[in-house]
């Protein structure tokens, strides 16, 4: 890397590109990919590029720099961070690269200021990668964003392809309606700009002057907002092309993780509605669609973007569903769909790693040892086991019954006979939603949910 680390023939700014560019190559390298290309280890790798862009973005007096290419770097650099297990602190440098927009008017549309067409789109594009990166990084800390929708006037990037932008243009150019090279981007861009508006806080709403809606008016926008991007964006997109399939089937993954969030239990008293069946099918439809992605071996160069993007609700739910719902016409479907999920987290080594894995491992446990139970006594599981408990705002057309015998009962019984109460711990009596109590704890162990509630859309 010598040759690279030279700086006799590029101006610092083109230097501090570069080895942004360096660091993020490798971020998208497996490790065996790393070790062919340049013949020393992924962690190797990383740790002579963060060095060497560290080093020379302190050279450069980063934090007051007007240099786009600087701060460029510097947010790609942040960006890319959140994937490097020993990079640096995002949510530090998240806050740097905020200060860095509004000291430079990135905030403001450049049309404001007559610049140049060219300096109008670099600007959006830089402008809007910070914000989703805001919002992601609010996300991971169960907050809000910093930025508010009234402290800024730049628009979205414009629908073109990189062709249609030069350093010597006069006029801005002519938006293409169909699909674009921007059209990843795009999708990215817009989804985290609705996000703001359903995901997080009443407050945050309010400082916005957004619209407080109730889950079901969350749901609506949800919905209203999908035949919005299929419309504009999806319906142009060719799932031939590999780029034109991530966008696609990325943009369609995040959308159901935003119905799940902005349904899902943040509080014990809540604990009822992971039972209903149409939760169950939207975490079925998750897994699935991060199926998807996962195996897809044509996108592999865009797969690194979702490897930390591990589906802990979905598949917490569906563990906790199975183990108080064992049965059913779509259980088979379900556990196919966890099975496959926690089977590729599990040979993914980082996942093991987090502290969050024991509780899956724990609440995976007990949902198998129901479905034994249910397979040796299928007769005793016939009836509803969740009765009043679903009253999902959503499900408009459900039909409440009651069972004389709750499955809590049947199931403390039977593990009663086999001598293991005590590691489960399972009550004696009550309904379905009373014996859940003792596996949500573990759901909230996993997730953290009560701190952090925002995780799981994206």
């Amino acid at each position: 890397m010598d040759f690279m680390r030279s700086k006799s023939r590029l101006d610092l700014a083109r230097h501090i590109s570069m080895f942004a560019i360096y660091y993020t190559s490798v971020i998208t390298m497996s490790g065996k990919e790393c070790w062919e290309e340049l013949h020393e280890t992924k962690e190797a790798a990383l740790k002579g590029f963060r060095d060497e862009l560290e080093n020379s973005l302190e050279q450069s007096g980063f934090l007051n720099t007007s240099d786009l290419t600087v701060i460029q770097s510097f947010v790609l650099y942040t960006v890319c961070g959140r994937f490097d297990k020993r990079g640096p602190d995002t949510n530090r440098l998240k806050d740097v690269a905020i200060r860095l927009a509004f000291q430079n008017n990135l905030h403001r549309d450049g049309l404001e200021f007559n610049m140049a067409p060219f300096e109008v789109e670099i600007r959006r594009r830089l402008w809007w990668q910070i914000c989703v990166l805001d919002v992601r990084t609010a996300e991971d800390n169960g907050s809000d964003p910093q930025i508010l929708t009234t402290s800024f006037t730049t628009r979205f990037p414009s629908n073109v392809n990189d062709s249609s932008l030069h350093p010597g243009m006069s006029e801005m150019p002519q938006a293409f309606s169909g699909r674009t090279e921007m059209s990843f981007t795009l999708v990215r861009f817009e989804g985290s700009n609705f996000a703001r508006r359903v995901v997080f806080s009443d407050k945050f709403c309010q400082e916005n002057s957004y619209d407080v809606l109730s889950g079901l008016g969350k749901f609506v926008a949800i919905n209203n907002f999908i035949d919005e991007i299929e419309e504009k964006y999806l319906s142009h997109l060719d799932k031939s092309v590999p780029l034109d399939f991530i966008t696609a089937a990325s943009i369609r993954l995040i959308l159901v993780k935003l119905k799940l969030a902005v349904n899902k239990p943040q509080t014990r008293q809540s604990q009822h509605l992971v039972m209903q069946q149409s939760f169950r099918k939207t975490c079925v439809e998750i897994l699935q669609r991060a199926r998807l992605l996962h195996h897809y071996e044509k996108g592999k160069q865009w797969l690194w973007l979702f490897q930390t993007y591990l589906e802990w609700d979905a598949l917490s739910y569906l563990f906790i569903n199975l183990s108080v719902v064992p049965s059913g016409d779509d259980v088979d479907l379900a556990w196919g769909a966890v099975d496959d999920i926690y089977d590729y987290w599990k040979n993914h080594s980082d996942a093991c790693l987090d502290h969050r894995w024991k509780g899956i491992e724990d609440l995976r446990s007990r949902a198998l040892y129901a479905r034994g139970l249910v397979q040796r006594e299928p007769s005793v599981f016939a009836m509803s086991p969740v009765g009043s408990c679903d009253s999902n705002p959503f499900n408009m057309n459900t039909q409440v019954q009651s069972a004389p015998i709750s499955q809590a009962e049947v199931v403390s019984t039977a593990l009663q006979e086999e001598g293991i109460t005590e590691s489960l711990t399972i009550p004696s009596a009550g309904t379905g939603c009373q014996w859940s109590a003792q596996i949500f704890e573990k759901y909230f162990e996993v997730l953290d949910s009560e701190h952090n509630l925002h995780r799981s859309w994206l």
